[in-house]
């Protein structure tokens, strides 16, 4: 195989031209991976490089399920599951679950099929992290999508009082962006008003020190 390094290097600055160009020398960098072992796909996305992404899938055959769920392709991802049910709870090289990636990268439909084939709305990354679905969901910069999928999440059962590293609860993303009706699906499933991070930080300090002045008053009518 050819040294990875130009062509990773194009993948995270998504230059297609590039990517095509090293691809018609070496085919098989679609299906090469950086030095933690993440798929050149799973680069691109994390480097919110969709085209380049959706470049490389097309060159490579078959799909993992982590990959699948990342992009989006429901019907990869049905029939991934068709044969191989197991895949569910697997990680990828770096940590994180199926539904994780479905959640993280807003694809709603994805996330459906993946609970409904009995993925756990609960399971954590296995890494620093420790972020569940629900984490990866509010996480995304749409805060209509982010809702969406949470409430599929919740639907499933997910725990709104979920802590990942740092001791960070969902809640606590609602507060920060400022986003109220996801706030107001997260308390009706359970989740505590007040937490507080590791660092002390609580959903309602969050709110106010980012200007969501209305936002961290409903909370706090919700804590008394």
């Amino acid at each position: 195989m050819s040294d990875i390094a130009p062509f990773l290097d194009a993948v995270k600055r998504g230059d297609v031209g590039q990517v095509e160009r090293l691809l018609g020398q070496d085919r098989s960098l679609a299906k090469a991976s950086d030095d933690q072992g993440v798929s050149m796909i799973l680069v691109a996305l994390y480097h919110h490089q969709v085209p380049v992404a959706r470049a490389l899938a097309s060159r490579v055959p078959r799909l993992s399920l982590h990959e699948a769920a990342a992009l989006g392709n429901l019907g990869q991802v049905k029939d991934i599951l068709a044969v191989s049910q197991g895949s569910l709870h697997t990680f990828s090289p770096d940590g994180y679950t199926p539904l994780g990636f479905a959640a993280y990268f807003g694809h709603p439909e994805v996330v459906a099929v993946l609970l409904d084939a009995g993925a756990d709305p609960d399971l954590p990354s296995k890494n620093s992290m420790q972020v569940t679905p629900l984490h990866s969901a509010v996480a995304n910069e749409d805060g209509d999508m982010a809702l969406k999928i949470a409430m599929l999440l919740l639907d499933k059962g997910a725990n709104p009082n979920a802590r990942q590293h740092g001791g960070w609860a969902p809640l606590h993303a609602a507060a920060l962006h400022g986003r109220r009706a996801l706030g107001e699906v997260l308390v009706a499933a359970g989740a505590e008003a007040t937490p507080a991070s590791d660092e002390g930080k609580t959903p309602i300090q969050l709110a106010r020190e980012s200007g969501h002045d209305g936002f961290a008053e409903w909370l706090k009518e919700q804590s008394a």
